[in-house]
C-alpha cells in the first residue's frame, strides 16, 4: 500500500515522498514513486499532491491503488512543524526600564552668526531711450516708358471674299471698291501663310496685314485713312515677304 514520508535537510528544505514497498523475491524494498521539494514552511503555490499530480502518479503506476484521502491526511500529520526559537536568553520587554536614568537632553548650542557686511547701494542707471531709426526714403518714382498700343492678334485664317453692307468701309467707299480692297488683303495674307516659315515673323506680318482688312475699319473716317496709306502698307509687307528665304 503506498504511503508518504517527509524529510528535511540541513538548509531547511522539505521533501515529500510518495513511496511503496515492492515485494522483490521475498524482500520488502521501498521505492519512491513521487517526490516534491519545497521551500521551508512555504504556503504559496499549489499543494504538493494536487489533483493533477495524483492523476500523473496513477497513470505511471496503474497496478497500484492510491487512497488519496488517507495519503493527504498522513501527509498533513507527518509534516514537520517549524521549530520555535529559544527566547529564554532574550530580555523581556520593560525589564530594567526603571534602572535606566533619564539623562537630561542637552540643548543645542546656537552657533554665532557671522557678521554680514552691508551691501553697497546699487547706483541708479538712467533709462536708455531708444529712438526709432529713420525710415529710408523711397526711391524717386521712375517715369514709366510709354507703352505702344498693342495690336490685337488676328487668327491666321483666310477670310472669305465677301463684303457686307453694314461695314463702315462700304458706306464710305462703296461696295465694289471695298470688295477689291478685301481681295488684295486676302491675297497678301495668303502669301504670308505660304511664303514665311519663321513663326514669329509670320505673326508680325499677319498682324500688320490685318490693318488692310476693310472688315476691321470701325468708322468711315478710319476707312478713308486706311485707303490713303493702303498701297504703301501693302508694298512694305510684300517687300518683306520677298526677302524671306525661298521655300
Amino acid at each position: 500500500m503506498p504511503f508518504v514520508r517527509y524529510a528535511r535537510d540541513k538548509r531547511g528544505y522539505e521533501t515529500l515522498y510518495v513511496m511503496h514497498v515492492f515485494d522483490d523475491e521475498g524482500r520488502g524494498r521501498p521505492q519512491v514513486l513521487y517526490a516534491c521539494r519545497t521551500v521551508p514552511y512555504a504556503r504559496v503555490g499549489r499543494a504538493p499532491l494536487d489533483e493533477s499530480v495524483q492523476r500523473r502518479i496513477e497513470a505511471a503506476y496503474p497496478a497500484l491503488a492510491f487512497e488519496w484521502v488517507r495519503l493527504l491526511r498522513d501527509a498533513a500529520a507527518s509534516a514537520p512543524r517549524p521549530e520555535k526559537p529559544d527566547t529564554r536568553n532574550e530580555p523581556r520587554k520593560g525589564r530594567g526600564r526603571e534602572r535606566k536614568r533619564k539623562e537630561p537632553r542637552a540643548e543645542p548650542r546656537a552657533e554665532p552668526r557671522a557678521a554680514v557686511p552691508p551691501v553697497p547701494p546699487v547706483p541708479q542707471v538712467p533709462p536708455v531711450r531708444f529712438e526709432p531709426a529713420p525710415e529710408p526714403e523711397p526711391p524717386p518714382a521712375e517715369r514709366p516708358e510709354p507703352v505702344k498700343p498693342a495690336i490685337a492678334s488676328v487668327p491666321m485664317v483666310l477670310p472669305p471674299l465677301v463684303v457686307e453692307r453694314s461695314w463702315p468701309a462700304v458706306e464710305a467707299l462703296g461696295e465694289m471698291r471695298t470688295l477689291v480692297l478685301r481681295g488684295r488683303y486676302i491675297e497678301i495674307a495668303n502669301r504670308i501663310l505660304s511664303r514665311v516659315e519663321d513663326a514669329a515673323e509670320q505673326r508680325r506680318l499677319w498682324d500688320e496685314a490685318a490693318r488692310l482688312n476693310p472688315e476691321g475699319w470701325k468708322t468711315a473716317d478710319d476707312a478713308r485713312g486706311a485707303v490713303a496709306g493702303f498701297d504703301a502698307a501693302y508694298e512694305a509687307i510684300a517687300s518683306r515677304i520677298r526677302q524671306q528665304p525661298a521655300v
